[in-house]
Order: C-alpha cells, then sequence, then structure tokens
C-alpha cells in the first residue's frame, strides 16, 4: 500500500528541507527573515531565489557562496538530505495518514532546532516552548493517545530533565545541561507519551555519549571530553524518532 507513498513522501521532504535549511542559516547568521533569499554568513550577500531549490544549488556551487566563495555552512545540504530521510522513514513506517502528517510537522521544527542546537548550542523558544504547548494536542487528536499520556509526558520529561540539569550545577558547579534541552524534554514528552521517555531518554544519552568519545578520538588534543559540549538537543531527537519507528521493539530492550 505505500509502496508509492515513500517516494512521494522523499520528494515531500527534500522540497520542505530548503527552508528549513534557510531558517537554521538565517537564526544562526542573525539575518532578518523576512529579507528574500538566503544570505552568506561571510558577507551577507543574497543567494537568490535558486538556493531554496534543495540539494542541487549547494551541489553545483559545492555549498559556497556565489559572491565571495565562503562556505554556506554544513546546515545546507545535510538538513536537506536528512528531512527527505525523515519524511520517507515516516511514510515506510506509518504509510499515509494523520500520525505521519503530524510527526512529520513536529519532525520538521525539531529539524530546524536541531540544526541550530548543533551550530550555535541554543534550541530556539519558538520551537520548544510552542512546540511543548502544541504537543499534547497533536498526542490526542492527531495520534490518538490517551490525555494522561501526553500530560504526564510533559510533566516527567521536563521534570526529569531539570533535576538532572540542578543536581549536576550541585554536584559539579557549572551548568551541565541548557534550559533548551528541559523544555525539549518536555515537548518529546508531550508528543510521544510518557511511556516513551524511557527509549527517547536512553537513547538520545548513548548517541550523546557515542558522539562525544567519537569527537575525543579524534580530536585528542581538544582538551578533556569533559570540558567539551556536546549538543544533546539533536539526540534527544534521534532518541524520539527511534521511538517512532521503533518504539515497541525497543521498549521490549529496554524493559524486564
Amino acid at each position: 500500500m505505500t509502496d508509492w507513498f515513500v517516494p512521494l513522501a522523499a520528494a515531500l521532504g527534500l522540497a520542505l528541507g530548503g527552508p528549513y535549511a534557510w531558517l537554521v542559516r538565517r537564526y544562526v547568521t542573525g539575518a532578518p527573515l523576512l529579507r528574500p533569499g538566503p544570505g552568506c554568513p561571510a558577507c551577507g550577500a543574497g543567494q537568490g531565489p535558486g538556493a531554496l531549490v534543495p540539494l542541487v544549488p549547494s551541489a553545483l556551487r559545492r555549498g559556497r557562496c556565489r559572491g565571495c566563495g565562503a562556505p554556506l555552512g554544513p546546515a545546507w545540504p545535510w538538513l536537506e538530505a536528512a528531512s527527505a530521510l525523515l519524511a520517507a522513514l515516516l511514510a515506510w513506517r506509518l504509510g499515509p495518514g494523520v500520525p505521519f502528517a503530524v510527526y512529520l510537522a513536529f519532525g520538521g521544527a525539531l529539524l530546524v532546532a536541531a540544526g541550530i542546537d548543533a551550530e550555535v548550542r541554543l534550541l530556539p523558544d519558538a520551537v520548544t516552548l510552542g512546540g511543548a504547548a502544541l504537543a499534547p494536542f497533536a498526542a490526542v487528536f492527531g495520534l490518538g493517545l490517551p490525555w494522561w499520556q501526553p500530560v504526564a509526558g510533559a510533566l516527567a520529561g521536563g521534570g526529569l530533565f531539570w533535576a538532572v540539569r540542578q543536581g549536576f550545577g550541585l554536584v559539579r558547579g557549572v551548568e551541565g545541561m541548557g534550559l533548551g534541552d528541559v523544555k525539549l524534554a518536555a515537548l518529546l514528552g508531550g508528543l510521544c507519551g510518557v511511556s516513551a521517555l524511557p527509549v527517547i531518554t536512553v537513547f538520545g544519552a548513548g548517541g550523546a555519549l557515542l558522539a562525544g568519545a567519537l569527537g575525543a578520538a579524534l580530536r585528542p588534543g581538544a582538551g578533556p571530553l569533559g570540558a567539551r559540549r556536546v549538543p544533546f538537543g539533536p539526540f534527544l531527537c534521534l532518541g524520539a524518532l527511534a521511538h517512532v519507528l521503533w518504539g515497541r521493539e525497543l521498549a521490549a530492550l529496554l524493559g524486564p
């Protein structure tokens, strides 16, 4: 039934990836969102309307500004490809329907937030707080979850990460987690439900630790691993995606 839907969804995701990358680059560089055409982070020159076409302009110019030749940044081609992959995976697992649309909409917002977090270590409130307010309604009316699941998930997710943040500060005397991660955990708990939090947390934390260890191995002279700040937001989002795609299987692995 979904043979036709997967490539169609991938094409839709690829088309959405251009605006996602544009939003990330605008936010990171501080360029006004209403000015037409994505700007170069080095010289500020616009790249023309064609820069919103997915992947092709970046590939032809090797990801560089058409004016000064400076790199446009990693958010362009990789975010666009990630958007296509996300849509294809959701279509493959869920098929056409309201859940696909809900997860695709929230997934796009989370891609933008993850792209920003990866570059500037900041999760925008427009995504985290706005998403946390909308997520329980989407979970109940779009995904069919009982009302207590998203409510408990938002409270437990935000509360757990707040407690971890406060505890780390008391023990180590430094901030180990930003408030953006706390808000993001509330969003993901509110969207996926309280029962999804173990999978989201374990796989998100595991991915972050693996990335930190890999970074330490590849750059041994960059300081101790404890001094590195690995953005947690993208890995929490990956944990949520793992739940959406393989939640039951992963919960069985983690459970008794």
